[in-house]
């Protein structure tokens, strides 16, 4: 059925964009993207937890 939904033809050739083929090639592109955006997002993540400790490290330092 899906195979049946035309989105439309890519111009210049005589291919016909169906709603399976969009899809077959859309969710791996969407998977990707929110991988890499999880992992900057942990990546940032980790960057200020890291300098939340060495702030927290430097005042121990001072107090002793």
């Amino acid at each position: 059925m899906m195979q049946l939904i035309v989105l439309g033809q890519i111009p210049g050739t005589h291919f016909q964009l169906t709603y399976g083929w969009f899809q077959l090639f859309m969710i791996p592109v969407l998977a990707f993207a929110a991988h890499k955006g999880y992992r900057l997002y942990v990546q940032k993540q980790n960057s200020q937890m890291q300098r939340h400790f060495d702030v927290i490290s430097l005042r121990s330092l001072d107090q002793a």
